[in-house]
């Protein structure tokens, strides 16, 4: 029998505490709340339920020189928008990681079904987002 996968799911539970508590110090109003939870069940259900053929929807694209043309404007726009807001990105890329390693922990080591691994992670996800103000007002 396998083992729980304690240090990835240790690093999302930490990983949205710290959201939760950020968002708490903030004084965020109930909108902003509900859209954290909206993201993350978002967040969770595009990592775990798979693309169609991405082959399918990314060739079409580059078939003309303009569709072509126009992706690398787009690309270039993002990257400089990822560089000027480089600390958004990365309080990004902290949430994402440990969920994307909690997911690959789950359902390739452990064998879970999609749906479970959804399920476990969302559930961690926000119990901890959750926990996460609850310690903000309870040291406050």
């Amino acid at each position: 029998m396998k083992l729980i996968p304690i240090l990835s799911l240790a690093l999302l539970f930490l990983s949205y505490t710290i959201l939760g508590w950020t968002l708490a110090t903030s004084d965020a109003s109930l909108f902003i709340y509900c859209l954290v939870i909206a993201a993350i069940i978002l967040l969770d259900s595009v990592l775990t339920v798979p693309l169609p053929s991405f082959k399918r929807l990314v060739i079409p694209w580059f078939k003309s020189d303009i569709c072509t043309f126009i992706f690398i404007i787009f690309s270039a726009f993002l990257f400089v928008v990822f560089i000027r807001w480089i600390h958004i990105l990365m309080n990004a890329l902290v949430l994402i990681s440990p969920a994307i390693l909690t997911r690959l922990d789950l359902q390739t080591t452990y064998g879970l079904k999609r749906l479970l691994c959804f399920l476990i992670l969302v559930i961690i996800s926000e119990a901890s987002l959750g926990f996460g103000v609850a310690l903000y007002f309870f040291f406050k």
